[in-house]
């Protein structure tokens, strides 16, 4: 879930304007102009329910659990690009590793991102009639007949 999170806690962030371009940026290379519209509506409005949900409650569990969900509706929105555009995958690790987790003010969870985003652990599985199935980052599944 590293995009996703990444997504979410830049929102936070100073850099917020120059992150959600290159979030932008990323669908506009692979997506029809109306997803990326979209796409910018969804970042303009979970920055919006971020804002308020910290002026509301700021020390509040709500928030964090208001934070998960966004990231993981974000984690869904990338796993839609993957799946329509496998070819995006090396550009949504650049955008993690150079634009989203640089501006991350917090610097554990911004190692953490990176490490997530940029180590990728592959297991492989044997299944009945002699598939394969390949799991990456748990993220991933890939499968093979043979």
């Amino acid at each position: 879930m590293a995009a996703g999170t990444a997504v979410v806690s830049a929102i936070t962030a100073e850099a917020w304007a120059e992150a959600r371009q290159a979030v932008i940026g990323l669908w506009q290379r692979f997506t029809p102009q109306g997803r990326t519209e979209s796409i910018a509506l969804a970042l303009d409005e979970d920055a919006r329910a971020i804002e308020a949900a910290a002026a509301d409650t700021p020390a509040d569990d709500r928030v964090a659990l208001r934070r998960e969900q966004l990231a993981e509706d974000w984690q869904n929105n990338f796993r839609m690009l993957l799946r329509d555009h496998p070819e995006a995958r090396e550009a949504v690790i650049a955008l993690v590793r150079d634009e989203l987790a640089p501006r991350i003010p917090e610097e554990r969870q911004r190692e953490q991102i990176i490490n997530r985003i940029t180590h990728v652990t592959v297991h492989s599985v044997t299944v009945r009639d002699e598939g394969r199935s390949v799991v990456a980052g748990g993220d991933v599944t890939e499968n093979h007949r043979g």
